[in-house]
């Protein structure tokens, strides 16, 4: 049964949850998902993430999993039979 499971909804989820939810605490959509966070790179420079790109890349990662899984079980059941 899990197997069946669109693991890229979990990203839907995530999604709707920020945007519905941070209705609640008093902010916009636009301005929750503007948040921004700064990394340090090796060069010295700050590479800021939004958590809009942040979900962007969660559901890229997601996906990759996804195609992985389903290419894996299907390579099994081609070579059982």
């Amino acid at each position: 049964m899990l197997r069946a499971f669109p693991m890229i909804l979990l990203a839907v989820i995530a999604y709707n949850l920020l945007i519905f939810g941070g209705g609640a605490g008093g902010q916009d959509a636009a301005t929750l998902l503007g948040q921004a966070t700064s990394i340090k790179v090796v060069s010295g420079d700050l590479w800021k993430i939004t958590l809009g790109d942040g979900l962007v890349a969660l559901t890229l990662v997601l996906l990759f999993i996804e195609i992985d899984l389903t290419g894996s079980f299907c390579t099994k059941r081609f070579e059982r039979n």
